[in-house]
């Protein structure tokens, strides 16, 4: 018909030019027509059965993603100019799938762009009712968003969160999509929560990871550990989350303890059964990342072009996830209150005073003794692993049974020392329990056994003491103890007594180096004594530090006290203790005393005032320590973070709770004396000139040597056992002298004489006033 209109039109216009004839001529013979020539171009064909091959190959490859892309373009291009084709609908359904499959196997910094453009492409086919059996745009547009969700130039939505990680565990192409990516930044955060020390700072939150939680997570991540659990039970910061009924419960939760309950009772945070120190601080982050990590890696690959890198990232976050995380923070810790504490309240009060940086620990200690308000308790560390797809706490499932209750306060000051051990039974043996669990969870290392102590701000420091003292009879040989009131690991301290090498770089040059004894009404801060040969040299022109009283016995300047005010009632302020330190650095700068000092206090000092000290010394001491790992196993400084402040390294030790023989204040006056003090007659060797707590610490430390003696005998007597009583003295330089023995009920001479040759060989701290008259009775048996 087209073709007939045409040849009509063609012939009417020819008539039309012609003039009329003056008579009618004959018919016209007969002429073919010439064939009508169409002029309207046919449309290109559709792209889609190009573009199929390219949009169904696995994008486990460059070449391959690129070619995707290209298929895409030519799609949209199409599309775009044959709007009215069949085709159409169908080719810009296949351009927006392709694209969103594209853009994430493609290049991690064009994801953004290109997602945009496939949300906007899915966003207007969902408009236009556009959609077939084998593309949804609207799920399209959900798996954009789901990973535009993990974007952290995005406004934080709690509840498209929520939705996101919904879609991305969906069974579709679409959540395939949203899941490899989310599984790639899983992967990329937990792999920096297991980053080895010393290696650049991560921040495993950081980056939009944060997004897989929840919309405050970001900012609780770069919280202190007293005060995550009540910002993400705050407003919506813990919308994704925070389940409903810990929101409900929100209000009435007015400790770190009570929040800690609401938020393990979340399915989305907490794994079952798991104790409440899983969700303190940010662990409630960590296993919330876990968990969600752990399902996502538990959904199928399924099939399409993402199977291949899909299955790849899973396999990757599977092997991640293998072993047990031991997570940071190691107990639920509260701020201290203002007033008085609830005689109830059982939650330790984190010190206030230690700043987060230093150095860097390897692995975490997994045995922890919780050091107050009211006892001591033993626990493990909690700590997660992945088992059967699901996350699980592991240090639950090995505690020993009971609520870890050791020894209260009141009972630990009435416990007798084991004069074998230099421990108190009960803790030894709750040590020994907890150290046979952290077994179970990850094989010990033979060189040293970590343990983290758990410090109430409050808590005396003859109950730190006391605990240290027991715990290395169990076998622990490392001491860390947690920050609390800021973020960051624990802090290492050599404690009770210096190390047997002692490094050139700090080495004190005395016999007795600087003293810093804490007291009830102030700190003293002892100068050096007994100096080594050669003697270090100081300067005797340097200048009294200001805010210290001077010490004399006789004419000789021997003690600084800075003396403490109301202020310092619940912890030394910082004002005081940097008036220690100038008091430290005075001794260094006048007597060359090397970078090591002692930190004592009296029993009812509080102990966090020790770490303050102790911590702040290390810390300002001067140039960093060459080798933190020969003084503390496992510890290591980091770089500084790219662009950051320099780290902050230990310069100098300061041995913690120390041993060391306090000398006496008797005799001390405010001004040197007009002339020098008569010396005395020497007293007899005498009990009261005894320093118990250092007699016990050494004797507890070389009992392995009193042990052989015996066990060298044994071995072919079966039945050997008996007391071996010893009568010894201990000189003023700290020497054995005059080792007897008493009514022995062992019989075997070499044991005897062995035992005799080991105590001669011990050194004490200085007796303090006269030879010090020591009985000790070795009781031996077999085991």
């Amino acid at each position: 018909m087209r073709r007939l209109a045409l040849l009509s039109m063609l012939a009417l216009a020819a008539a039309c030019g012609k003039s009329a004839p003056d008579a009618p001529d004959a018919p016209p013979a007969a002429v073919d027509a010439a064939p009508a020539v169409d002029t309207v171009k046919p449309p290109p064909p559709s792209p889609l059965t190009e573009s199929a091959a390219a949009l169904s190959a696995p994008l486990d490859k460059p070449e391959a993603v690129a070619l995707a892309l290209d298929a895409v373009e030519k799609l949209t291009a199409w599309a775009d100019a044959n709007p009215d084709h069949p085709d159409a609908a169908p080719a810009r359904l296949a351009a927006a799938r392709g694209g969103l499959l594209a853009a994430v196997a493609g290049a991690p910094e064009e994801r953004s762009a290109r997602l945009a453009k496939v949300r906007a492409q899915a966003d207007a086919l969902v408009a236009a009712g556009t959609k077939s059996d084998a593309v949804d745009p609207a799920r399209v547009a959900a798996a954009a968003a789901a990973i535009g969700a993990l974007d952290p130039a995005t406004a934080a939505d709690g509840a498209a969160i929520a939705s996101a990680f919904a879609v991305a565990a969906g069974d579709d192409e679409a959540a395939a999509a949203a899941r490899t990516v989310w599984l790639d930044a899983a992967q990329t955060a937990i792999a920096g929560l297991r980053a080895a020390p010393g290696a650049e700072p991560t921040e495993p939150f950081a980056g939009g990871v944060a997004r897989l939680l929840c919309g405050g997570c970001a900012e609780a991540a770069k919280l202190a550990p007293t005060a995550v659990s009540g910002f993400l039970l705050e407003a919506d910061h813990g919308a994704g989350l925070v389940c409903d009924s810990a929101k409900a419960g929100a209000a009435s939760a007015t400790t770190n303890g009570a929040r800690a309950a609401l938020l393990a009772a979340c399915d989305g945070i907490a794994p079952k059964d798991a104790e409440p120190s899983a969700v303190a601080g940010e662990n409630a982050l960590i296993v919330a990342l876990l968990g969600r990590a752990a399902a996502l890696a538990a959904l199928p690959d399924g099939e399409g072009p993402l199977a291949p890198l899909l299955a790849a990232r899973r396999e990757a976050l599977t092997a991640t996830l293998a072993a047990p995380y031991p997570l940071p923070v190691p107990a639920v810790i509260d701020t201290l209150p203002e007033g008085d504490r609830s005689p109830e309240d059982r939650t330790p009060a984190a010190i206030a005073g230690l700043p987060p940086g230093g150095v860097v620990l390897g692995d975490r200690a997994l045995g922890v003794f919780v050091i107050g308000p009211d006892a001591v308790r033993g626990t493990l560390r909690p700590t997660v692993a992945i088992a059967d797809g699901a996350l699980v706490s592991r240090s639950a499932a090995a505690t020993p049974p009971g609520d870890g209750l050791v020894f209260t306060f009141d009972a630990l000051a009435e416990a007798e020392v084991a004069p074998e051990t230099g421990g108190i039974e009960p803790i030894v043996t709750a040590g020994q329990a907890i150290a046979t669990a952290s077994d179970a969870i990850a094989p010990p290392d033979e060189a040293f056994r970590p343990v983290e102590l758990v410090v109430d701000a409050l808590a005396p420091t003859s109950a730190v003491v006391r605990t240290l003292d027991s715990l290395r009879a169990a076998g622990f040989s490392a001491f860390r103890f947690t920050r609390g009131a800021t973020a960051g690991d624990a802090l290492p301290f050599i404690v009770r007594a210096a190390p047997e090498v002692i490094p050139a770089e700090v080495a004190p040059g005395f016999a007795q180096p600087i003293i810093v004894n804490l007291r009830g009404d102030g700190v003293d801060v002892w100068a050096p004594a007994d100096p080594a040969d050669p003697a270090p040299s100081g300067d005797a022109r340097a200048a009294l530090p200001e805010g210290a009283d001077t010490g004399y016995r006789g004419k000789k300047l021997v003690r600084l006290r800075v003396a403490t005010g109301d202020a310092d009632a619940r912890g030394l302020t910082a004002d005081t203790v940097a008036k220690v330190l100038d008091a430290v650095a005075y001794w260094r700068k006048a007597s060359g005393n090397g970078a090591l000092i002692h930190v004592a206090a009296d029993d009812d000092a509080e102990a966090a005032d020790v770490l303050r000290i102790a911590d702040a010394f290390q810390r300002t001491a001067g140039a960093a320590l060459a080798d933190l790992g020969a003084l503390w196993p496992g510890a290591t400084c980091p770089p500084p973070p790219t662009g950051g402040p320099p780290s902050v390294c230990p310069a100098g030790v300061a041995v913690a709770f120390s041993a060391i023989t306090v000398p006496s204040s008797r005799g001390i006056t405010p001004k040197p004396a007009e002339r020098e003090p008569p010396k005395l007659a020497e007293p007899p060797p005498s009990p009261e000139f005894c320093n118990s707590r250092d007699i016990k610490a050494v004797m507890a430390r070389e009992k392995h040597a009193f042990r052989f003696c015996y066990e060298t005998e044994l071995r072919t007597n079966p039945t050997l056992e008996g007391k071996v009583p010893v009568v010894f003295t201990i000189a003023l330089d700290g020497s054995v002298k005059d080792v007897k023995l008493g009514a022995v009920t062992l019989p075997n001479d070499r044991v005897k004489s062995c035992i005799v040759r080991a105590v001669s060989k011990l050194r004490f701290a200085k007796p303090d006033g006269g030879r010090c008259l020591v009985r000790w009775p070795f009781l031996f048996q077999p085991k």
